[in-house]
């Protein structure tokens, strides 16, 4: 499973950014090998987390090549005041349940 993280500190957001995170979640789940995605924001509020996770690379590179990825990219300085983008590889992990008596 590979996934790619967007960590942020908002600033911003107008109509453009609604339209362009919108579609974003759209192209996402159309994107064949698309497995799901998840937020997080702190305590604070201060900073954000989206992580998006596809079953393998090649499906990850297809959406970080589509044409509204890159228009959306090319706007996060616009929109927050700072930005980490990570691309980590996940080992999926299994559990056997164990009984304890």
């Amino acid at each position: 499973m590979y996934s790619i993280s967007l960590i942020f500190r908002p600033g911003t957001y107008d109509d453009d950014y609604d339209r362009l995170d919108a579609a974003i979640s759209a192209v996402a789940a159309e994107t064949e090998g698309y497995l799901g995605s998840e937020a997080w924001i702190s305590k604070d509020g201060v900073t954000k987390s989206a992580a998006y996770y596809w079953s393998d690379l090649n499906h990850l590179r297809d959406f970080a090549q589509h044409v509204t990825h890159r228009e959306a990219k090319s706007q996060f300085p616009r929109w927050f005041e700072g930005y980490q983008v990570s691309s980590p590889k996940s080992v999926r992990c299994t559990a056997t349940a164990v009984s304890v008596t």
